[in-house]
């Protein structure tokens, strides 16, 4: 528990999740007290379990596979959630309880939401250098079929 302690390899750690994705595990937990003691090694190992291309976790992007939907349904619901929770009504509450600050930042959430609905759906159809066109034309349902080049989920 405190120093000095003995630390595994990255490789060592990163080779036991692979080891654990092949037996079937679907999920994990870190039960290490000490796993930030060190952080650069805590850092390449989540770099090295998320993928290499951090530029699409920017909270906008879906990430992952859902089981029951297709990644771009997500995308679109993602959209349609914030829309419906930053509306104009919610907004005036929240600015009357809170102050007016914060009531503009929240309506400005819900436009943003509804330009990105719209600004998605333009990718999807229009624009193959996005996520959104490889999301909406990724088919996860027919066996074979492997992700664009530049869908990354999260997958180890």
């Amino acid at each position: 528990m405190f120093a000095p302690y003995r630390q595994r390899s990255v490789d060592n750690v990163i080779d036991e999740i692979r080891m654990y994705k092949r037996l079937g595990f679907k999920y994990m937990n870190f039960e290490d007290d000490n796993f930030t003691a060190d952080k650069d090694r805590a850092k390449e190992i989540c770099r090295r379990m998320i993928t290499d291309d951090w530029s699409r976790f920017d909270m906008m992007n879906v990430t992952f596979k859902p089981k029951n939907m297709t990644p771009w349904e997500l995308q679109e619901e993602f959209y349609r959630a914030g829309a419906f929770f930053y509306d104009d009504k919610s907004s005036n509450e929240i600015g009357r309880i809170f102050g007016r600050e914060y009531g503009l930042r929240r309506r400005a959430f819900g436009h943003i939401s509804k330009l990105g609905i719209w600004g998605a759906h333009f990718c999807a159809d229009h624009v193959k250098s996005t996520i959104y066109y490889d999301l909406k034309h990724y088919d996860c349902s027919r066996p074979g079929v492997t992700l664009p080049s530049s869908v990354r989920f999260n997958t180890v």
